[in-house]
């Protein structure tokens, strides 16, 4: 049985926890890694000094994902097919919260681009089809129109 203990969520394939927690590890792991995991996972891995089938120990957390409104199962089934942020950049300030550090590997994990310069004065918004829904449309139009009625910048789509 080889593992490798690691800090670094960039190079885990799999993530083990009792509770979702809104942490820089475990929002980059929803898009990284393969399996988030409880305990007992390791537990059973030690006592059959194996690697036991990770399907039967996904973290299901029922009161927060209830809280939250998502499903880690479904979240990571999600991640597999398609990054979150796949072909995405973001431009960071510095006053960003978590810090532009950890937002970097959040948004790196999830198949995104960080810039740190701006690149022009136009505002690229593009919705992949399946997060294309009413509410995500109506958001982009709030977001033009805020912009364009505090700054002259053009748009393309």
């Amino acid at each position: 049985m080889k593992c490798k203990l690691t800090s670094d969520v960039r190079e885990a394939t799999h993530l083990v926890t009792c509770k979702i927690v809104r942490t820089v590890k475990f929002l980059s792991a929803m898009s990284h890694c393969r399996f988030i995991l409880t305990p007992a996972w390791i537990e059973q891995s030690c006592n059959r000094k194996m690697l036991v089938d990770e399907n039967s120990f996904t973290l299901e957390d029922k009161e927060n994902e209830q809280a939250l409104g998502f499903s880690v199962k479904e979240g990571l089934a999600k991640a597999r097919n398609s990054k979150v942020f796949k072909g995405v950049e973001l431009f960071l300030t510095n006053r960003i919260q978590p810090g532009p550090r950890d937002m970097k590997t959040i948004i790196v994990c999830g198949g995104g681009t960080v810039i740190f310069r701006r690149r022009s004065f136009y505002l690229e918004l593009k919705l992949r089809p399946e997060y294309a829904d009413p509410f995500m449309w109506s958001l982009v139009r709030a977001i033009k129109w805020f912009v364009s009625s505090s700054t002259k910048r053009k748009f393309r789509f």
